[in-house]
């Protein structure tokens, strides 16, 4: 239904980065993923799995650092959290679950948005730091922002498709649009910032 866009080899946007399985997004259309992902994670886990092993073994040292060093610069980034890390993971699944859910409005939508938006900006962050692991407050902040983040996107695509399709069942909009909706929304972020761009494709 939705999830990280991949290649036949299941290798994404990122250099190094593959994915297979219900993490991906496009294989199957607008149905729900629970009876087909066995096969697809059979079939793009071999793929992804030799792909990763081949960009391995192409790529030198240095570009592995270079990717290693940039992962680790992003993690440092992430130092603690203003509010109780578990009421604000609990808060997101409720969120989600009771407007981002099976059968969508625009108004549930858009409350669910502005409070998702609300979450994100709960987070701070401190600079690089130099410390050779991380801490288990930097772990939980990257989760929760990586969780908010992913609804935020979730219901602003939710938004945008004015139709129902699939397992996307929007009660304002109770019918299915070819003309306009017949595709994937494509979003991507602009680099070291979270202006997003929806692509109907």
């Amino acid at each position: 239904m939705g999830g990280v866009k991949i290649d036949g080899r299941g290798a994404t946007s990122v250099p190094g980065l593959f994915a297979a399985g219900e993490v991906t997004g496009g294989l199957h259309g607008a149905n729900r993923m629970g009876g087909n992902a066995l096969s697809e994670t059979v079939v793009f886990g071999a793929r992804a799995g030799n792909s990763a092993a081949d960009w391995a073994k192409r790529s030198g040292a240095k570009e592995r650092r270079s990717v290693l060093r940039r992962l680790d610069e992003r993690f440092r980034a992430f130092e603690s959290l203003r509010r109780d890390e578990t009421g604000l993971l609990d808060r997101i699944r409720k969120i989600m679950w009771e407007e981002g859910g099976i059968v969508r409005n625009e108004a549930g939508l858009s409350r669910a948005l502005g409070n998702m938006r609300d979450i994100t900006g709960s987070f701070s962050f401190s600079g690089p730091g130099n410390k050779k692991t991380l801490t288990s407050a930097q772990v939980s902040a990257i989760e929760l922002r990586s969780a908010a983040r992913a609804a935020c996107l979730i219901l602003e695509a939710a938004i945008r498709r004015v139709e129902s399709r699939g397992s996307h069942c929007r009660e304002d909009y109770p019918k299915r649009n070819d003309q306009q909706w017949m595709g994937h929304l494509q979003v991507c972020t602009a680099p070291y910032g979270d202006v997003w761009e929806f692509i109907a494709d």
